[in-house]
This record gives C-alpha cells, structure tokens and sequence, in this order.
C-alpha cells in the first residue's frame, strides 16, 4: 500500500467509485477501511486526509 503521489491520476469517476465502496464498508464494519482500491490501486486512507 502506498501514498497517493503526484504520478497518480484518478478521475472523478474513479473517486466517486471509490467512495461508494468506503461507504458501503463503514456501513458494514462501522470504520474507516485501512486501505481503499482506486482505479485497481491500493491506497493507505491515512494517505488521503493528509
């Protein structure tokens, strides 16, 4: 897993995508999933709120 970096590019649909599941996985588990797949890449959450 890694941080999200410059090389990265996500479109907003993938973004959006990506939200659904993170969504649907704190409904389930009541917490923030520790990594999340984004256009088939794993990203560390804590990478994203920084």
């Amino acid at each position: 897993m890694g941080c999200v970096s410059a090389t990265s590019n996500f479109t907003t649909g993938d973004i959006a995508s990506a939200s659904v599941n993170v969504k649907n996985q704190i409904e389930t588990n009541n917490a923030l999933p520790s990594s999340v797949i984004i256009n088939g890449q794993t990203v560390n959450t804590d990478s994203i709120f920084i």
